[in-house]
């Protein structure tokens, strides 16, 4: 077995005994070819920042120098693993919470913009952590200062109709000592909304594109530029170009790895960002992302030190999907797509026999891209260990043991690619894990992605249902109808269970409303609910995303009496199941029809009744019902200066009397005449009368006080 420790980000191996190279016998034969990406990745463009000579109104949140207890941190040896580049600083007690209130904010284009900066002196790059809540309609852009003191945008946050809130949010790196931030709010009635907290302070001592002066000077001499292995047939640029370098955080330092970007035959014209790495570099979703990826960073020529024009990073982090100690790998699927250009790298799960040449590239120490070429000798367990003492260790098993012909592995080097020729392309086989002292002819190991593909499976060969597929014209189970035809009837005041079932389902409710009033619906639950009220014949609609708690939709409208349909969807293809809750409150004093009608009812022989009612709006009616035991005189009239119009009819709706104004001076209504006993409907509404000025009907709407005698005779 061999044991080997992790010093100053360089794995290094020490044998201590029982070495042996056994070759490994694979049960896989898994191959997928490598493919770049046939058309340009679609990415969506950083806004232009505004910014006006306002430094006199920027935030300035200027940290001090370092101190020498900082430095000394960084230089600390008793942390290893993947290359160190960067520490965490503390937020002094001034720059503590939220920003939003001391920010100088300015008028533009209907909105208001402002504007802060995050200093750390010395800084090669900069990035800050920070806790974020946007209102809706609201952009942060972040950008970088150049020695002239411009601006240059980096990347942009931005919430839509939303709110949006991200905590731990790391920006981009900025090159330099200073990040700025311009704050874009819709309205100026946000700023009480907002809220951006800075926690801590990325200060790297390395550029994001390795702007640093002087070329680095590595540890060993004898790499070779990426640019030359492909000049000299040693190296497909597939395999150069399929090699990115990785930066991220952890608790309280920044990183450098290397890593590879993956093919998966998943449909024509598909290309999932995945990515390959060592699991000593990053294993865990934290880390994950805060993941910064630089793609093409590399050389324009051979030896040349220029960086190519296509060098271009990537924000957004990534998501672990699956990370082994046993392999020493992690496989991420980026937030964000990879560019255009990238090579998705073929790979293969067929054993690496003893004595094939392979070759990689990678970024020691993080510097333009380089590589490598040797040959297998066999499988080796080896014990990688995080400290000289050999007490914080892992077990690489069955590692991919190379020795090493051309180039040499440092920190930054891990993470990076082992590629072999099968079928005419260079394919992975392994992922660099660790290495032995020396820059030449060093022994290194890789895992071995023949074991860690069983555990990727998911991802790169996904199970294929081969079961008769169900009759795509049969629709899905749907717990309610999607259509007015075939809606749910919903009863008011009780809750009603429904389910978002997939993308695109609507679940689609029917009620009936016999008053004028007030209708609220809306929904509880975790799922992002959108709702639509509209009526029978499509002349009322209303309807909301976000306004009821968290994010489900809550409608309040006034209505009309009638069919209305409310109809409940999920929120950019949302799923998930929901409450839904309904209210009314009439606003009518008295019902509009007979089904609604006032009651009025007595036994007694002879009795009156006296009630205020008011012709709400245009078209209302207020219908009464008026029972007599006895064969009586019904006298109905109305008082006010309300012009008045009165019907009473019988119970089957035939016209008994109708009368408009009692005398020429009053236009009160007043009907008086005998009937026998039974039930009969008084409709109350307002005069219509047609105008000089326009021949249009107006009503004459307002308040009325009704008088009702009855009489015995």
């Amino acid at each position: 077995m061999l044991k080997s420790k992790y010093w100053n980000g360089l794995l290094l191996t020490l044998v201590v005994s029982g070495v042996s190279f056994p070759t490994y016998a694979s049960d896989h034969s898994g191959f997928t070819p490598g493919s770049y990406n046939p058309s340009p990745a679609i990415v969506e463009p950083i806004p232009e920042i505004v910014y006006q000579p306002w430094q006199k109104s920027e935030l300035k949140l200027d940290l001090p120098r370092l101190f020498a207890s900082e430095r000394a941190d960084f230089q600390n040896d008793s942390v290893n693993g993947p290359q160190k580049i960067g520490i965490h600083r503390d937020i002094p007690f001034s720059m503590m919470g939220n920003i939003a209130p001391k920010l100088t904010w300015h008028r533009y284009k209907g909105g208001i913009v402002a504007y802060a900066t995050i200093s750390s002196p010395e800084a090669k790059s900069v990035r800050a952590q920070l806790d974020i809540i946007l209102p809706a309609n609201s952009e942060l852009v972040f950008y970088g200062l150049d020695v002239q003191d411009e601006r240059n945008a980096l990347d942009s946050l931005s919430s839509t109709h939303k709110r949006l809130e991200e905590k731990r949010f790391w920006t981009p790196p900025a090159h330099g000592e200073n990040i700025g931030i311009e704050i874009r709010l819709a309205r100026s009635s946000e700023i009480s909304k907002l809220q951006i907290s800075l926690l801590k302070v990325g200060h790297r001592f390395r550029s994001t594109i390795g702007i640093d002066g002087p070329a680095l000077e590595l540890e060993c001499d004898n790499h070779s530029d990426a640019s030359c292995g492909v000049n000299n047939g040693v190296i497909d640029a597939d395999t150069v170009d399929s090699t990115v370098k990785l930066t991220w955080e952890d608790a309280d330092y920044s990183y450098l790895c290397s890593g590879v970007l993956m093919n998966v035959d998943d449909g024509p014209d598909v290309y999932r960002p995945y990515v390959l790495t060592a699991g000593h570099c990053i294993s865990n979703e934290s880390e994950a992302n805060s993941l910064v990826v630089h793609w093409f960073y590399e050389s324009t020529s051979c030896d040349s030190t220029t960086t190519s024009s296509e060098f271009t990073q990537t924000f957004g982090g990534a998501d672990v999907l699956e990370s082994r100690t046993e392999e020493d790998m992690t496989l991420l699927e980026l937030e964000r797509d990879a560019p255009e250009g990238a090579y998705f790298a073929g790979w293969t799960t067929s054993d690496v026999t003893f004595g094939t040449g392979v070759n990689g590239a990678h970024h020691p120490d993080g510097v333009l891209k380089k590589y490598f070429t040797g040959t297998s000798q066999g499988s080796q367990t080896v014990q990688v260990c995080y400290d000289e003492e050999q007490e914080d260790c892992f077990t690489l098993v069955e590692g991919i043991r190379v020795r090493l012909g051309e180039g040499a592995a440092e920190g930054g080097s891990s993470g990076s690619g082992l590629f072999e020729e099968v079928s005419g392309e260079e394919v992975l086989v392994g992922i660099l894990s660790a290495t032995n002292e020396g820059c030449t002819n060093q022994i290194t190991f890789f895992g071995r992605f023949e074991n860690f593909y069983p555990h990727i499976t998911t991802w790169f060969d996904p199970i294929i249902d081969d079961t008769e597929p169900d009759d795509p014209d049969t629709p899905p189970e749907d717990d309610h109808g999607d259509t007015p035809e075939s809606a749910t009837v919903l009863a008011l005041g009780e809750m009603t269970e429904g389910e978002i079932e997939t993308s695109g389902d609507v679940d689609v409710f029917e009620i009936t409303i016999s008053r004028r009033g007030v209708l609220t619906v809306y929904t509880e639950g975790s799922t992002d609910t959108e709702g639509r009220i509209y009526n029978s014949d499509n002349t009322f609609e209303e309807s909301d995303d976000d306004s009821g708690e968290g994010w489900n939709f809550q409608i309040e409208v006034n209505i009309e009496p009638g069919t209305y349909y409310i109809e409940v969807s999920g929120w950019d293809d949302s799923t998930g199941q929901y409450e839904l809750y309904s209210s009314f409150v009439a606003t009518d004093d008295h019902g509009d029809d007979q089904e609604t009608a006032t009651e009025i009812s007595s036994s007694a022989t002879s009795w009156n009744y006296d009630t205020p009612g008011k012709i709400n709006i245009e078209d209302d009616v207020d219908v009464f019902e008026i029972e007599t035991k006895h064969h009586s005189r019904i006298t109905v009239y109305t008082e006010g200066s309300t012009d008045t119009v009165g019907s009473l009819k019988y119970e089957n709706g035939e016209l008994a009397e109708e009368n408009d104004d009692s005398t020429v001076e009053n236009k009160n209504f007043h009907i008086s005449e005998t009937f026998d006993s039974g039930i009969y409907y008084l409709f109350v509404e307002g005069r219509l009368e047609e105008t000089e000025e326009d021949e249009e009907e107006d009503e004459d709407a307002g308040e009325y006080q009704l008088k009702v005698v009855i009489t015995t005779e």
